[in-house]
């Protein structure tokens, strides 16, 4: 049996829930306050023991009152419970949902976590592919733990992503010199092992890569120029007698600088030789080419006088003849004299200019590399 706490009326039906008279919800009524609910009529035989009359009266006054009658649940108190029943089971069916969705998309966050993780150590770096798939996941999917090494995994890649793209951008603007391989260099050092640090090492491998090359290009390069200028300098100081062996030793020595200069070029790392230093050996031997292509016309020139005096001689029948033929040898010769010094002038003019040149890449080359290239000049 059960209660209503308000209008305290009671029920037989175990299975009510709420009272049919005012909704209140129904308390189950004890056992023994139940029996206490019937009182029983006072025995006749001791009220006359006692010398009392008792009267119609007096026992209706001493019957309990009679209980109200139950009253059946009707259709108002039937929808009442099945409302009830059915918001209760909305919000269980929805609380269980809700559950269930945070938990199969906490576990497919856990899972792209995981294939990131495998990416990561597959390639054995913090590589574009990895940091591409960690910053896809969510992080309000995953444990606390997870979320910590999440951010982290995160934060390492746009670190690492901004330091290299700055050092591109210096490369872009500087081009790969020392200041661009230590960006690089830093990238390689704060993030060992990941893709990034793979492509920074790879530019600071080249820096260095190019800096030998230009150290050995240009020591051999201004080697050769100095021997070749001591050469000329022989030369100058040895004027007088036959200038025809001399040139041809000149030339000779031309040939084999040229050659030489050519072995630079060819040398396995002459790629990665900076521009400037390959210009100025190319130009170093169109310069010595040059100087080959005058002392050629010029041993041209003296075998085509030498061939047209012998025949002058050859015809002189008088004295006068011989004092004009001494006249004109004298022209022929200064002629001749005058027409090479003008052409070696020129390439010597030319020549000078290229080395002052050198001193102007010696320079740009020591910005570039910070090392100190020679100048033999």
């Amino acid at each position: 049996m059960k209660r209503c706490p308000q209008c305290h009326s009671t029920f037989t039906d175990d299975s009510l829930l709420y009272c049919l008279q005012d909704g209140s919800a129904l308390v189950p009524i004890a056992k023994p306050e139940m029996e206490a609910e019937t009182l029983d009529l006072p025995s006749i035989s001791d009220n006359a023991t006692e010398g009392k009359n008792v009267g119609q009266n007096d026992i209706q006054g001493n019957i309990s009152k009679p209980k109200p009658t139950p009253v059946k649940a009707g259709f108002m108190g039937d929808r009442r419970k099945r409302y009830a029943v059915l918001v209760g089971g909305v919000i269980v069916l929805a609380l269980v949902s809700l559950a269930g969705y945070r938990l199969i998309k906490g576990s497919g966050a856990q899972k792209q976590f995981e294939e990131a993780q495998a990416i990561e150590r597959s390639e054995g770096s913090l590589s574009q592919r990895a940091c591409k798939k960690y910053k896809e996941i969510e992080l309000n999917s995953l444990s606390s733990s997870a979320v910590s090494e999440l951010e982290r995994k995160i934060q390492d890649c746009t670190s690492v992503q901004n330091l290299f793209q700055a050092a591109e951008k210096l490369e872009g603007d500087k081009g790969l010199d020392h200041e661009t391989a230590a960006a690089y260099r830093k990238v390689a050092e704060k993030f060992p092992g990941s893709a990034y640090d793979k492509r920074a090492s790879n530019k600071t491998s080249e820096f260095e890569r190019n800096k030998r090359a230009a150290i050995r290009a240009w020591d051999e390069f201004q080697e050769i120029d100095y021997k070749l200028l001591a050469f000329e300098v022989r030369l100058d100081l040895g004027r007088g007698g036959d200038p025809g062996p001399k040139l041809r030793e000149y030339r000779n020595t031309l040939v084999e600088v040229v050659n030489d200069y050519g072995k630079i070029l060819e040398h396995p790392d002459s790629e990665n030789v900076d521009p400037r230093v390959i210009s100025r050996i190319k130009e170093a031997i169109a310069i010595n080419n040059q100087k080959a292509v005058v002392i050629d016309k010029f041993e041209r020139d003296g075998a085509d006088y030498v061939e047209r005096a012998r025949k002058k001689e050859a015809e002189i029948s008088s004295e006068s003849e011989r004092i004009d033929h001494n006249i004109w040898v004298d022209q022929e010769t200064k002629k001749l004299a005058k027409n090479y010094e003008e052409a070696a002038n020129e390439v010597d003019q030319r020549n000078r200019a290229l080395a002052q040149r050198d001193k102007d890449i010696a320079s740009e080359l020591e910005k570039k590399y910070k090392v100190e290239f020679l100048d033999r000049h």
